[in-house]
């Protein structure tokens, strides 16, 4: 499991811009380009993302770069649509007493949640 707790916010900022499409295909294309590169350098068959749990997340633009990514790096890209375990998973966490974050983790929508 790679766990990459900081991103180039600078980067993010001019890159993503505050239009969602602009933002997730960015933050996508960092996210999933930063996860290829540590799978091919670890010599793994294939990598995957925890985007694809959630329902609020835009599954073809996320299939459509990690594919891209992908063959990039060349290692293989593991899509599964997560989502239909989705409410268990939540529901599992909350009796668990795990932290569920509430926003997909870029700046706008961590503004976007208390607006």
């Amino acid at each position: 499991m790679l766990v990459k707790d900081s991103y180039e916010l600078e980067e993010f900022l001019r890159g993503a811009l505050s239009e969602p499409e602009l933002r997730c295909r960015f933050c996508y294309r960092l996210r999933l380009e930063a996860t290829a590169q540590e799978a091919a350098a670890g010599k793994f068959d294939a990598f995957t993302t925890t985007l694809l749990v959630s329902k609020y997340q835009r599954h073809e633009l996320i299939k459509t770069i990690a594919q891209e990514v992908a063959q990039k790096y060349g290692v293989d890209f593991y899509y599964e649509d997560f989502r239909r375990g989705y409410y268990q998973g939540q529901n599992r966490a909350r009796e668990l007493g795990i932290y569920r974050q509430k926003y997909c983790g870029c700046i706008f929508s961590e503004r976007d949640r208390y607006i």
